[in-house]
């Protein structure tokens, strides 16, 4: 699936049906239309009521019920709006329809025009997941499906079903009134039969709760504890004093009891239930709410039951690298993304925002070819802006054939940053590596007008992103931060060749070094060490902030017997070291002259896999400088 700003540069086609004639009073209508009544091949731009600028005709090729059905005949990327109605402010809306799509045809179904989208993908499988910030539901091709809506203006919220199933429920965000829209691509055959919709205003219940929204396992990994969360909402006119939520995993059952529970009509609260874990394969959750002040007239809202599927995590973090520009209308997208992997999964991820065509353009780090704004890749890979729960999975359980260490120092006497990175194998390596390390400066701000961010959501005219329908076409750069800026990659964007074979349990190091004042260093500063295949996927990556592990050092300064000390001498299983603050490595080496045993410079080295002997230690400084002592292994 293309993003957003791709499939905006594609035709729209608009069928849009005129509610109003078939009001049935003000405020509230009732339709229905199966096309029995239209001659075949009718284009229903030419039909009282639909108006449309392109070709959608009435068929007889297929159908649901009766003989005739439409058909979108455009071969290409059709975004078609349906059912809007203006009057549509207030009360409830349901409505159902019935599609068959051929096997090409990848649907995707909103109710507002925006998002959040239902994503139906072209292939011939089933599941049952679909996530309303952007999962898919993958359904059969080339058999008739019964979509349906539920939708409350009042309260904004929407609840989808395919083939009266509950499949998701989400937040209803409209600037056009739609009722429902559905893009096509990229093209195929698509007929849709069988419309009904009904616009009800109902005198309000006093207690009428429901759950509006269920929160679980945004990692959706077994064996990590999650909190588990609902929200529930008051639909009627009468405050809620005290709830009972009974809920079950996998056959296990809870009751949480909250008597000091307060809920106003037309609000919703969000309700932490526990920590939970998942187990691998299918968690089944039932969660049943009830006021305990009053008693409802309907409870069928009022349970929700949801399958989590418990996956394996890998021992691989995600490098995720956003395409962006102050200049590009849909770089909000790329913003909005960024926060939502922080705040969700800080643990398993390092963010680079890589900017184009603006004053934080890095000409040592972008990516060649064409550029398209904006975009997501995790670990070099192409994936949505904004992943669904489970593409994002399917990141998470890369696994990697290294470790990675990371150490930061820096010269004065040569204004010179120096980076080594440490590489050890998990298993053989026959391939090409390519190495470079990443400068990235966290939440950076500006002055000018060039740091102005345009934003296409405004208004909500071509998407309800949250937290930028309300904000200008040009975002002031006084009210913009922006995170995670790449600033430049010290051996390109796509690295150095460093070598091409190693055995597991073999480690190696890489040295990157950069000109800068340290003067410029700051807090908001980081690097990080990326290690990718031969074609140029990341194997793996690892992240430090810069003040955190820098070491100062002057260049030509030596490591004397005076300032290092080794203790206990003989030793048995740890040697200890004082006054080892300027040594880079320490290497052991036996009496022939053979280096038995590597590691970076510091307070203690383990020694107890080396045999009784007597050993040499080796400690080198930052630029080659080094002393020799001798020590006895002995048990």
């Amino acid at each position: 699936m293309k993003t957003i700003c791709k499939l905006m540069s594609q035709l729209l086609i608009s069928i849009v049906f005129n509610l109003g004639i078939v009001t049935m009073c003000a405020g509230q209508f009732n339709f229905s239309d199966d096309f029995e009544s239209y001659p075949v091949s009718t284009n229903i731009q030419s039909i009282e009521n639909w108006k449309t600028a392109d070709q959608v005709l009435v068929s007889n090729t297929r159908s649901r019920s009766g003989s005739q059905s439409i058909k979108i005949a455009t071969p290409s990327s059709s975004a078609v709006k349906l059912l809007q109605y203006d009057d549509f402010v207030t009360g409830t809306m349901d409505f159902e329809f019935y599609i068959w799509r051929e096997k090409k045809a990848s649907i995707t179904i909103s109710p507002n025009f925006a998002f959040p989208n239902i994503k139906f993908k072209s292939n011939n499988y089933v599941t049952s997941y679909v996530n309303s910030e952007g999962g898919y539901l993958e359904f059969e091709p080339e058999k008739w499906h019964k979509i349906s809506f539920h939708i409350n203006k009042d309260l904004n919220y929407f609840d989808f079903r395919v083939n009266d199933v509950i499949i998701d429920r989400g937040i209803y965000q409209s600037a056009f009134r739609n009722i429902l829209a559905i893009n096509n691509y990229p093209g195929g055959e698509v007929y849709l039969d069988d419309f009904k919709a009904k616009n009800n205003i109902l005198p309000t219940p006093k207690i009428n709760l429901l759950i509006s929204d269920f929160r679980l396992s945004q990692l959706n990994l077994e064996q990590i504890k999650d909190s588990l969360w609902v929200t529930v909402t008051q639909e009627g006119t009468q405050p809620v004093e005290g709830l009972e939520i009974r809920w079950s995993q996998n056959g296990t059952d809870h009751v949480l009891d909250k008597p000091d529970f307060k809920l106003e009509p037309g609000s919703s609260s969000n309700v932490f239930l526990a920590e939970v874990e998942l187990i691998r394969g299918a968690n089944l959750f039932t969660i049943d709410i009830e006021s305990k002040n009053n008693t409802e007239s309907d409870y069928s809202d009022n349970r929700l039951v949801l399958t989590a599927v418990g996956k394996y995590k890998g021992t691989k973090p995600v490098l995720l690298e956003y395409t962006t520009s102050t200049l590009h209308g849909y770089s909000p997208m790329s913003i909005v993304g960024a926060e939502k992997m922080t705040q969700l999964y800080d643990k398993f991820v390092s963010i680079i925002n890589m900017h184009g065509n603006d004053p934080m353009y890095s000409p040592d780090y972008y990516f060649a070819g064409p550029f398209y704004i904006p975009q997501l890749y995790a670990n070099r890979r192409e994936i949505s802006v904004l992943p669904s729960i489970d593409e994002w999975i399917s990141v998470l359980q890369e696994d990697s054939a290294i470790d990675m260490g990371l150490e930061v120092s820096y010269d004065k006497s040569e204004n010179q940053l120096k980076c080594e990175t440490r590489v050890d194998f998990l298993e053989a390596y026959e391939n090409p590596l390519y190495h470079t390390v990443v400068l990235v400066e966290d939440s950076v701000t500006g002055t000018s007008s060039y740091y102005d961010q345009a934003n296409s959501f405004s208004g909500g005219i071509f998407g309800s992103l949250p937290g930028y329908v309300d904000k200008p076409q040009y975002i002031p750069a006084s009210e913009m931060v922006y995170r995670f800026v790449g600033r430049k990659a010290f051996n390109g964007t796509y690295g150095s060749k460093v070598f091409t074979s190693m055995q597991a349990g073999q480690s190696t190091t890489y040295l990157s070094t950069d000109q800068m004042a340290l003067e410029s260093i700051t807090d908001k500063h980081y690097l990080i060490s990326v290690v990718m295949d031969q074609n140029r996927r990341v194997l793996n990556h690892k992240k430090v902030k810069i003040k955190d592990v820098l070491k100062v050092m002057t260049s030509g300064k030596e490591i004397s017997e005076k300032e290092l000390r080794i203790y206990p001498n003989p030793a048995s299983s740890v040697l200890r070291l004082s006054g080892w603050e300027d040594a880079h490595t320490l290497e052991i080496y036996n009496t022939g002259g053979s280096c038995v045993l590597k590691a970076m410079a510091g307070p203690e080295i383990i020694i107890d896999q080396l045999p009784n002997d007597i050993y040499y230690l080796k400690v080198v400084g930052h630029r080659g400088e080094n002393t020799v002592l001798p020590f006895i292994k002995a048990d």
